[in-house]
């Protein structure tokens, strides 16, 4: 329901897989299962594109059932106020600009680390972790304005993925080394198990939120 939300239209089996990390057949079989229940439906489409007559794609839809049962008002509000609250609390630490404020937000995240959350917040606080450990062995490397220019480029889960990858070998391969070190193997695990349960709107406001992370760790007026 959440992903058909985004989404807006009719999916194919194969878009449900990719988002929940499942195998194609298995993913048709559960779609078919829950038609069988009545809580799916199925239609078939000319793939978009097509200049004439092909084999049409098998979509799938939540039915009238499915919307009937489904209660997103109450878990969908507190999940936004999650982030929300999430999002004003790192940003005011990192607006103060003061070095010991990072290594507080730092301890605190990592704190937090073992607790359950949406996969936004936990790849927003992987990710802010992530910059905060490059800033600080960052030695002077020219380096970063490669971090910038992924930033500026459109989101999608390749970019965000490759973002945390190029921090992490950043920071680990700089001779500057301090005192609060972290499991980057754990984070990035962690990282790309809730990047891939994202959807389109929540991967460009992670996207967004990242920039606004970098920029202010950075004191660079955003363009």
């Amino acid at each position: 329901m959440e992903l058909y939300q985004e989404i807006q239209e009719p999916m194919h089996y194969r878009v449900v897989a990719r988002q929940f990390g499942l195998s194609d057949s298995a993913t048709y079989d559960m779609l078919r299962l829950l038609e069988q229940k009545g809580l799916v439906n199925s239609a078939y489409a000319v793939p978009k594109g097509s200049s004439g007559p092909g084999r049409p794609n098998i979509l799938f839809f939540p039915s009238i059932e499915a919307t009937a049962l489904y209660k997103p008002t109450e878990g969908n509000s507190r999940g936004e106020q999650e982030w929300q609250e999430v999002k004003a609390r790192i940003l005011d630490k990192l607006s103060r600009g003061k070095e010991s404020e990072h290594q507080v937000l730092i301890q605190e995240l990592a704190a937090k680390m073992s607790e359950q959350c949406s996969p936004l917040v936990r790849c927003a606080e992987v990710i802010t972790t992530l910059m905060l450990k490059f800033k600080e062995t960052e030695d002077g490397l020219t380096v970063s304005e490669h971090i910038s220019k992924l930033l500026k480029v459109p989101a999608d889960k390749l970019r965000m993925s490759r973002l945390a990858g190029l921090i992490t070998g950043l920071s680990l391969t700089s001779k500057k080394q301090r005192s609060i070190s972290i499991d980057y193997e754990s984070y990035l695990r962690k990282y790309e198990a809730g990047l891939q349960k994202l959807g389109r709107e929540s991967m460009e406001a992670l996207h967004q939120f990242t920039r606004d992370v970098w920029y202010a760790m950075n004191a660079v007026p955003q363009e």
